[in-house]
């Protein structure tokens, strides 16, 4: 990999950090490494402690100066809870070649500084999900927005899947030409292969790694498990942790299934891996949900195949679009929200699992490798950068 030149790069964090957003962290340390200087903007810090993390919201400020600067900025029609001074001075301090927008709302923000500050500054702005499905429906003047950036030659936006892409054009009207499929990447040197036989009278142990929130769709494992329990002792591994980890917790009490499952909470990602290396199995069930929302991509995917292992996922949103590109009996699509399809699935596969083909399975890994490396990654983001700079 050859870069053309340095950069300097704020990067416009909704928070700092949430588990969910390693992958971003990643890009981030990888930037560094190429020895460009990058900085954080953010205006929710959950962990403190780096220099180049910068909270631009209210918070520091006393109880009169908050409620007079909420007051200013709803005059002005800009986003509330920020210091806009702080982020003005910012900016000129450190000067950027390039702001890269993480999620929507990230460039909604940004949006509102270029325009307390009355500079624009050339931008590449990443789509995930809630931010095309759901953002649009509480956030008044979003639409506009990223219609708005869309028409500007120095943004370009990025989705990680086409499926995303349609769906960018389709509820937000960002122009399809200004929008780049860049998949996400995963750590090669932490998730490589490591390849488990299934012992006939052994526990089978399968591995699931998602935030819990509704559309993940854990509670169909759980409802899995509890009957096949009944044909061989299997245990789970739910790996991450919101809002529906305690109902799924309840759930899997009431079936009788708790002593089946392991709930681990949110994992550094070594730990994920070491989780992932000992399953036979991984199973991922996100499902849609009636606003659209639904896996755009999936990293821990990328991840699980990686290690070699089979998986079982329901064939929702742009889950299709990696596994379209493995094709294999040891990748098996059922039908979303159908917990006996999945039953039927992990049966099976069973007998595979018994009999791994492993040279057929390395192969496979180094097939998502070389797809989905951080090289090729990096490369695209480059490219982008260089688009937006030289067009502003």
């Amino acid at each position: 990999m050859k870069q053309k030149k340095h950069y300097k790069i704020i990067h416009i964090m909704p928070r700092f950090y949430s588990p969910s957003y390693t992958f971003i962290l990643n890009l981030i340390e990888r930037l560094k490494r190429d020895a460009n200087d990058n900085t954080v903007l953010t205006k929710d810090v959950l962990i403190g402690g780096r220099k180049d993390v910068h909270d631009i919201s209210i918070n520091s400020l006393s109880y009169i100066k908050k409620h007079v600067q909420r007051k200013v900025n709803a005059i002005r029609g800009l986003v509330s809870r920020v210091n806009y001074a702080r982020a003005k001075l910012i900016l000129e301090d450190f000067s950027p070649h390039v702001i890269h927008c993480h999620f929507g709302n990230s460039a909604q923000l940004m949006s509102s500084i270029e325009k307390y500050a009355n500079h624009t500054y050339p931008q590449v702005v990443s789509l995930h999900g809630y931010d095309v499905f759901m953002h649009y429906k509480f956030e008044r003047g979003y639409l506009r927005q990223m219609q708005a950036l869309s028409n500007r030659k120095d943004v370009i936006f990025t989705v990680p899947s086409d499926f995303l892409k349609n769906k960018a054009v389709e509820q937000l009207g960002i122009a399809e030409k200004n929008i780049e499929i860049v998949p996400n990447s995963f750590n090669e040197k932490l998730f490589t292969h490591k390849f488990m036989m299934l012992d006939a009278q052994q526990e089978l142990r399968i591995a699931n790694v998602s935030r819990f929130v509704d559309w993940k769709g854990q509670k169909f494992l759980i409802r899995a498990l509890a009957i096949l329990n009944k044909y061989r002792r299997v245990h789970v591994d739910f790996v991450g942790e919101g809002v529906e980890r305690f109902k799924c917790m309840r759930l899997a009490e009431e079936l009788g299934v708790f002593k089946h499952c392991t709930f681990h909470g949110a994992l550094s990602p070594d730990k994920v891996s070491d989780i992932v290396g000992r399953c036979h199995l991984y199973v991922h069930t996100a499902v849609t949900m009636k606003s659209g929302q639904t896996e755009t991509f999936g990293i821990a995917i990328l991840e699980a195949i990686a290690m070699g292992k089979p998986a079982i996922y329901f064939d929702v949103g742009g889950i299709s679009e990696v596994f379209g590109r493995l094709e294999s009996k040891y990748y098996i699509g059922v039908e979303e929200k159908n917990h006996t399809d999945l039953v039927k699935a992990i049966l099976e596969i069973i007998p595979l699992l018994e009999k791994l083909d492993t040279d057929y399975l390395k192969k496979l890994c180094n097939e998502v490798t070389a797809m989905y490396s951080e090289d090729n990654y990096i490369n695209k983001i480059y490219a982008l950068y260089d688009r937006v700079t030289s067009a502003s």
